[in-house]
């Protein structure tokens, strides 16, 4: 990206984000390093640009070119770091390879470690983790035990080709949901959500964050399926070119995602067809899992088009994650453990 494009991108967040107290600009790649000085022209165009607003900056690294200097640059200007580690040096390096061939792993680990040790707490560092399922789960469940990665933040997804989750190993999720049974039986007998492990812990947290859902007493008469967000609310992706697309998840070459121009603006007709995915089929309407979706627009797109076969594919996955939901919540209920919540609730309707 040019340092044009950079400024016009930031121009166009500032002009449409009046209303927002915090404002957040995350550098992606490909490797975002590689055009280090390009960041620190555009962190000090934001931080004259932005002056007076509270601003956060994330960046997502693989890890390999972390010097001082960058470090200390990115610790200095408050940005949120987080590092691609995929697990264990057997499993990282299978992917993660220099031109070279050579694994990056060792390489990782010991910037990790620097960067743990500079950073000015344990929230700005974090690491990303993509699962496959085909590795034995016992091997990437332990590596959370170690040293370096102890007390730091760890979000993981599974991995995916093509836009969609790659299908998964039984019996690495058989593991898993059977580590989480053990969690919540620990939950109900101490009232303490400590995991069995680092996989685990990360799986509350991430149902912590679905617990709107179950907050509603009452269910709207129109609403939206709970996959898709709206396109452009929250965040935005743009491109070397000033495209806009609605995050950094989703193809940037399908013409179908594209949601306008640093040129031209939004282009509402885009927007309105992403965000109603669930009128590509009558199925969705009448779907028990309806606000539990989790099937993002992403997974409907093949080439440039909407696909009602790609989305299909992801229902059945989606129906299962709402049926754990459904059973855990139930779980919890059965055990009083949220009535003081939901007598809290009903207050608050009647």
């Amino acid at each position: 990206m040019s340092y044009e494009t950079a400024k016009k991108a930031i121009d166009f967040y500032m002009n449409h984000s009046v209303d927002c107290e915090e404002k957040v600009i995350g550098f992606y790649g490909g490797e975002p390093l590689l055009q280090f000085d390009l960041i620190k022209r555009i962190i000090d165009y934001c931080n004259i640009t932005f002056r007076g607003h509270r601003i956060l900056y994330t960046i997502t690294t693989n890890g390999t070119l972390l010097t001082d200097e960058i470090i200390d640059f990115l610790v200095k200007n408050r940005v949120s770091i987080t590092v691609s580690l995929d697990g264990p040096k057997e499993i990282h390096d299978k992917n993660r390879k220099y031109i070279n061939n050579e694994g990056s792993y060792d390489t990782v680990m010991k910037n990790l470690k620097k960067l743990k040790t500079k950073c000015d707490n344990e929230k700005q560092c974090s690491v990303n983790m993509v699962i496959d399922t085909d590795n034995e789960y016992k091997k990437i469940s332990d590596f959370f035990n170690e040293p370096i990665i102890k007390n730091i933040r760890v979000r993981w997804n599974i991995v995916e080709e093509d836009n969609n989750v790659k299908a998964v190993n039984e019996q690495f999720i058989s593991n898993f949901e059977y580590q989480t049974f053990l969690g919540y039986v620990r939950y109900l007998r101490e009232n303490n959500f400590v995991a069995p492990d680092g996989l685990v812990q990360g799986e509350f947290e991430n149902r912590a964050i679905v617990d709107s859902h179950f907050n509603s007493y009452f269910l709207p008469n129109i609403t939206a399926p709970g996959g898709p967000c709206i396109p452009g609310k929250l965040r935005l992706m743009v491109d070397c070119d000033g495209k806009i697309f609605p995050c950094v998840r989703i193809s940037e070459t399908s013409i179908c995602t594209n949601i306008g121009s640093l040129d031209d603006g939004f282009d509402n007709e885009k927007i309105n067809s992403l965000l109603n995915i669930a009128q590509l089929t009558e199925e969705c309407k009448n779907c028990w899992a309806f606000s539990l979706c989790s099937v993002c627009a992403k997974q409907a797109v093949n080439k440039d088009k909407l696909c009602v076969e790609s989305k299909r594919k992801q229902c059945t996955v989606s129906r299962r994650s709402a049926w754990n939901q459904l059973m855990d919540r139930i779980l919890l209920y059965e055990n009083r453990i949220h009535e003081k919540k939901m007598n809290t609730i009903k207050e608050g309707v009647f």
